[in-house]
């Protein structure tokens, strides 16, 4: 022991540098080994597109024929048709983990697969030739970005963000099933919105189609592929939080908090804070995050918006629980607290129509206190629309029904609602009264052929 203690007398200095050495070692490491479970968690990387055979053979025409047999999967490319026989199903996965499914007897053809390495530009284009198909967009698109589907001989395109539907030319119709699509003709001689719910006769998009052609067993498989799909996502993302969790440590919450004090790295500070948040999506974490904003400058601004955007990749398809659909809006909100003002107003009116979705969800499942916070963000996005056409355009994305939902408790769209109604009046009432008698009889006999086009399906099949 006296040995040890003179030892340490005679060495103090080395000791000191020793332990010292030993001590920026590990603030380093942790610190590095943080960095790089956040890069995973912040970073949204391409994948490349393939095609999983689900049941059977897929068929994919290139420079020669591929055949794809079951439980296997094939890259996709430019050009491919893929095609499925009378007993397989397949599905896409797009490069941003999207995906669409083939039932048998479908044919398409992959017209543009065009993204970036951090899917900052998305741009997927396909054709339907036969069968029927269901998309899922899981991520949310900014204007660099679409995803369109078109048909019958490329005369119809229908383009879509953030959105469930379903092209059905087996029994002719398009379907909104989650969010709204858009739907233009061949050289944009004209277009339509459908909003989530509406169904339209796939080659007579103008015409709405009878719920009767709706394919139930189809829909009814693809909701519950798409829940096993997205709960899947969701379990690897919460393990690589849980994981993040874990490997915190003082130092590497001290780092970022010294370089943001220092006047350095600022933006970096405030994306470990909103990364931090995501282990039980916490809202208040970003209400602090936000508070700091003003600090930054534009360039930092900038970065901090990128990696946001990134962030918000992640829990933007999550399904939603009332306290999800509360941290995404202020998630939303923290987001454009850095975006460039020139840049604002045009994603301000997507995330605006997300609060309402999302809204509507949290309201059907009574979550009373998260509706009421969610309804704070929308009020505020609301009072900014000083034009009564955006108003329109606004309410114009969403069915009566959830018009019907939402016009109580929001002022101004009950306002715009009613003047949209008194417009809509017409003096010459007589001549509306003929529209409408025409308009209800042609429903009456496309859904008396529906019906007969029903029972036979009952009775041959």
């Amino acid at each position: 022991m006296t040995k040890l203690i003179d030892f340490i007398k005679h060495n103090i200095v080395g000791l000191f540098i020793f332990i010292l050495f030993i001590s920026i070692f590990y603030v380093i490491y942790s610190n590095f080994k943080s960095n790089k479970l956040n890069s995973s968690i912040i970073e949204i990387k391409v994948q490349n597109p393939y095609v999983l055979a689900t049941q059977w053979n897929t068929i994919i025409k290139r420079d020669k024929i591929i055949t794809v047999k079951e439980k296997e999967k094939e890259i996709i490319k430019l050009n491919d048709k893929i095609k499925t026989l009378s007993n397989s199903t397949a599905t896409i996965f797009w490069p941003d983990g999207s995906v669409t499914r083939l039932w048998n007897k479908t044919s398409i053809t992959i017209n543009e697969l065009n993204t970036n390495n951090d899917l900052s530009t998305y741009k997927i284009n396909f054709d339907i030739e036969s069968g029927k198909t269901w998309s899922n967009i899981i991520k949310f698109l900014t204007d660099k970005s679409y995803f369109t589907e078109t048909y019958d001989n490329w005369n119809f395109a229908a383009t879509a963000r953030w959105t469930v539907f379903e092209i059905n030319l087996d029994n002719d119709y398009i379907h909104a099933v989650s969010h709204d699509i858009n739907l233009s003709s061949k050289n944009n001689t004209w277009d339509y919105n459908i909003k989530q719910w509406e169904l339209f006769k796939a080659h007579n998009p103008k015409t709405k189609a009878s719920v009767l052609n709706i394919d139930k067993n189809w829909i009814t498989t693809n909701i519950k592929n798409d829940t096993e799909y997205l709960n899947n996502l969701m379990k690897d993302w919460q393990n690589k939080i849980a994981t993040l969790g874990k490997q915190q440590s003082i130092w590497s919450s001290l780092i970022p908090y010294l370089q943001y004090k220092t006047w350095y790295n600022k933006d970096n500070y405030i994306s470990e804070k909103v990364v931090s948040s995501l282990n039980n999506l916490n809202s208040n974490i970003l209400t602090e995050a936000k508070s700091n904003i003003p600090k930054l400058s534009k360039e930092e601004k900038e970065k901090l918006n990128s990696k946001l955007l990134n962030i918000y990749e992640w829990v933007h398809y999550l399904p939603n629980s009332p306290e999800i659909a509360n941290y995404k809006s202020n998630l939303r909100d923290l987001i454009l607290q850095t975006w460039n003002n020139e840049k604002t107003q045009n994603i301000k009116g997507q995330f605006l129509k997300l609060d309402i979705y999302d809204y509507i969800d949290v309201v059907k499942s009574n979550g009373e206190t998260e509706a009421n916070l969610l309804k704070n963000n929308i009020n505020k996005y609301l009072e900014e629309i000083k034009d009564s056409n955006k108003m329109k355009t606004l309410l114009s994305s969403f069915p009566w029904e959830m018009l019907d939902i939402i016009k109580i408790p929001f002022d101004s769209i009950n306002k715009e609602l009613k003047k949209m109604l008194e417009s809509n009046k017409d003096s010459n009432i007589k001549d509306k009264i003929k529209e409408w008698i025409i308009e209800e009889a042609t429903n009456i006999k496309d859904s008396f052929n529906d019906i007969i086009w029903w029972l036979k399906n009952k009775i041959w099949k």
